[in-house]
């Protein structure tokens, strides 16, 4: 039941801010960054889902299909950034009116908010940590020497399980505590405890008059914000880590290749998996893919890690940033999408100018020719 603004018994009203003056406290706020930011956000995250549609296109429309493991894992990645980005690109209108006087262009409310916290939440955990299957997955294939049919039956369904279930324990977790609310960020992912400016002289559980969402909604503060200081910071070791072993095992291999011929490596081991193919310049491939993709996830991801450290060296996790990383982080974190598509579809923009003389294709015509061709199902697209 609503409580009343004037119920003296139960509040001090020396601590109650009028509506009147929170709506202007925030009126610039609201109308100015807020607004601002809002914008950008879920602009960058409708670009997110498009480049991540496309890349599942173009692996559904491909040879292969999904008949590989890498195939499937970037389709792994590609659905956790439409769970990530999707419910961003909605202008804040999922977050509940009871913080309009905050938040510009809210229409939702708090189970409107829930949903949009816990789908961003999982799809975030999933992204993270496909990206760490991907990178473990090529330290599989090239130092350890193992073939696809191998890693598909032995290591991939840990590939795809240990994302896919972390995701679902962090996301249930969220949902049990009820974590998912919106203080006044436009975002309903990062206030675990719902205390916004007009509870300020309320009790845990009470509702002000006028609104719908009890203060002090949800437990466990203390660890739902420790999650998301070890979560996200768990897949930068790994796949630095991962992406270390594969780059030493490459390098010493091409030493050896370089300073006493192929024939150095030709071990009974490697001869009875010669079918892979595992010479030097497949190794040399995989690497540099490998070193992409970990850029990709960086450039992404890099970002948020920077800003929880940030709030760890000033002994506060809700540390303010400034407005321009801000608007970086907000960017980047919008762009894994397009840096997998460019990073899947190279080798075929690389193929596709060889086919057409590398003097008579330009590279963007090249890339267009290749995009193309992938959302449509074609392997070659002949130039008019």
């Amino acid at each position: 039941m609503a409580m009343p603004e004037d119920n003296n018994a139960a509040h001090d009203n020396d601590d109650i801010i009028p509506m009147e003056t929170l709506t202007e406290m925030f009126a610039e706020e609201k109308y100015g960054d807020g607004k601002s930011t809002t914008i950008l956000r879920s602009t960058m995250a409708i670009v997110s889902v498009i480049f991540s549609c496309c890349l599942i296109r173009m692996i559904m429309t491909s040879k292969d299909r999904l008949t590989t493991t890498y195939h499937r894992l970037m389709l792994g990645i590609s659905i956790g950034g439409i769970l990530f980005s999707l419910p961003q690109a909605t202008f804040a209108a999922m977050s509940p009116t009871d913080v309009n006087y905050m938040v510009w262009n809210t229409h939702g409310n708090q189970s409107t908010c829930t949903s949009n916290g816990f789908f961003v939440s999982v799809g975030k955990v999933v992204t993270l940590f496909y990206s760490c299957s991907l990178n473990i997955y090529y330290l599989i294939l090239i130092k350890y020497n193992k073939s696809n049919s191998y890693i598909r039956k032995k290591i991939e369904p840990f590939l795809h399980g240990v994302p896919i279930l972390l995701a679902l324990v962090v996301g249930v977790m969220g949902l049990v505590n009820n974590n998912y609310n919106d203080g006044g960020s436009g975002e309903c992912t990062i206030t675990p405890i719902y205390n916004p400016p007009h509870c300020i002289g309320y009790e845990n559980g009470d509702v002000r008059e006028g609104f719908t969402i009890p203060c002090g909604r949800g437990r466990g503060e203390e660890l739902y914000l420790t999650t998301w200081i070890i979560v996200p910071l768990i897949p930068p070791v790994v796949i630095s880590v991962s992406l270390g072993m594969l780059y030493r095992h490459v390098s010493n291999q091409e030493k050896i290749m370089a300073r006493y011929g192929t024939g150095a490596l030709d071990t009974a081991s490697e001869q009875s998996s010669s079918n892979q193919n595992r010479d030097r310049t497949y190794s040399r491939a995989v690497l540099n893919k490998a070193i992409a993709y970990s850029l990709s996830y960086f450039l992404t991801w890099g970002w948020g890690i920077g800003a929880t450290i940030m709030g760890l060296v000033t002994s506060g996790v809700e540390t303010t940033l400034p407005l321009p990383y801000s608007y970086l982080l907000i960017i980047f974190n919008q762009l894994e999408g397009l840096f997998n598509l460019l990073i899947f579809i190279h080798p075929k923009v690389i193929a596709t100018k060889k086919s057409h003389g590398a003097d008579n294709l330009s590279w963007p015509r090249a890339f267009v020719t290749t995009f193309w061709s992938g959302l449509v199902g074609r392997n070659n697209v002949r130039l008019n």
